[in-house]
This record gives structure tokens, C-alpha cells and sequence, in this order.
């Protein structure tokens, strides 16, 4: 999911109703990010626990603690960086194209899962 401006509590349950929509329950790994913290997200969550389990990493952990880090450098090197750049719906169709690309190879995903430095979430 792209969207244009600050991400918001509302903006993230729009991510996660998007993420639970006819799927198996879903394990989400999130940061500490105020966002995923919010009240109205937790009380959303708490709602749909059925299909919805939020986990946090410990607050300071590193980066490379953080499987949703390889996604994103999985977008910068094999994605963006990989087409031409000229304006700002270049950037996010780009963006975009590798997402869904990611999304359709659950293979590739779970390659970000076998890096030494996460593997605790195997």
C-alpha cells in the first residue's frame, strides 16, 4: 500500500483492513512507531484478534532486527533503482510494481526470514 502524506492511526487501519480482507490470520511485526501503538489501532486489533495478531520489537531495536527493513531494501535495489526516475508517479509506480511483485512470490518473502540476524521470527 502507497499513500501520499503522514501516515496516521486511520491510514494504518486502512493498511490492515486491506491486509486481513479473505486471508488466513495474519502475524504482523510491528515497530514502536506511535502509530501502531494508538489506542483506536489497538482497540482495532483487539476486535479482530481472530484474524489480526500485532507483535512489537523491543523499542531501540536495530533496524536489522526488523524483517520489514529487507522488504524495503528488496524495493530500493531490485525496484527503484532499477528504473528511470523522472517524476514523482515514476517513483511511485515503481514502488508499487515490486510490492505486488513481492506480494505474488511468497517464496521471495520468506528468503527475508532466513537472514541470520532475524531468523528469531522463523
Amino acid at each position: 500500500m502507497a499513500v501520499r502524506g503522514g501516515l496516521g492511526a486511520l491510514v494504518f487501519i486502512g493498511f490492515l483492513k486491506r491486509l486481513i480482507q479473505g486471508r488466513r490470520p495474519v502475524f504482523l511485526i510491528a515497530d514502536g512507531h506511535p502509530v501502531h501503538r494508538a489506542r483506536i489501532v489497538r482497540t482495532y486489533v483487539e476486535v479482530r484478534a481472530e484474524k489480526l495478531r500485532l507483535f512489537y520489537l523491543q523499542p531501540y531495536s536495530p533496524d536489522e532486527l526488523n524483517s520489514s527493513e529487507l522488504v524495503w531494501n528488496d524495493v530500493k535495489n531490485n525496484g527503484v533503482a532499477r528504473t528511470l526516475i523522472a517524476k514523482q508517479a515514476d517513483l511511485k509506480k515503481a514502488v508499487v510494481a515490486r510490492l505486488c511483485y513481492l506480494q505474488k512470490t511468497p517464496g521471495h518473502v520468506c528468503s527475508f526470514f532466513q537472514a541470520s540476524q532475524i531468523k528469531y521470527a522463523s
